[in-house]
């Protein structure tokens, strides 16, 4: 399990999102909106970009990560509390096509586990 993982901040642009994703080559990165944690996966944000077009795409990596439509972000929130087995989680993970689980412990985010972690 990775513990105190970075997170995406509200505030942050999605240029600096993308420039943390692509330094640490993080395929996902973790935010938290409206109490509900959410996934922005390295492909998804990638998507968005490619869609609006070379003109638009400066513009939209300005700005913060509070001001875009975030339909492109994961909208499930795929967690587990800190007490559930390795063989929970994996069935989890397996389930949700290999995306990593936020663990948390009274609503906050304490760590990631990957299907690496549990080989």
């Amino acid at each position: 399990m990775v513990k105190q993982p970075v997170v995406a901040e509200d505030w942050q642009t999605l240029a600096m999102i993308r420039q943390t994703m692509l330094a640490n080559a993080f395929s996902y990165l973790p935010y938290k909106s409206g109490g509900k944690w959410f996934w922005i996966s390295d492909y998804a944000l990638a998507s968005h970009l490619s869609e609006l077009g070379t003109g638009r795409q400066k513009v939209e990596l300005a700005k913060a990560l509070k001001t875009v439509n975030r339909e492109w972000c994961s909208p499930k929130d795929i967690s587990i509390l800190k007490d559930q087995t390795p063989q929970e989680a994996l069935t989890i993970i397996r389930s949700n096509h290999g995306v990593p689980l936020l663990v948390l412990e009274d609503g906050h985010l304490i760590g990631i586990v990957t299907a690496a972690d549990l080989l």
